[in-house]
């Protein structure tokens, strides 16, 4: 998900895995070369991403958690 102003967006990871950090996303991204992807500028941890019934992602539920403080933020 990317936020922020038109031309400044920040690319954000949201995954219900604890332990996950941006540090472990590049070394992942690496060893399955797939370097040539957006690195995400933060990693936030949810108790349950939202999806709509049919799986998908919510969009909207992820943008209103994204521009709240209540996800922990991991940058290393």
């Amino acid at each position: 998900m990317r936020v922020g102003m038109p031309n400044s967006t920040a690319l954000i990871l949201i995954t219900e895995a604890v332990s996950a950090t941006r540090a472990e996303f590049l070394v992942f991204a690496k060893a399955h070369g797939a370097m040539d992807l957006r690195v995400p500028a933060e990693v936030r941890v949810v108790a349950k991403v939202p999806v709509l019934s049919s799986g998908k992602l919510d969009y909207s539920a992820v943008t209103k958690m994204v521009s709240g403080e209540d996800m922990k933020t991991r940058a290393a």
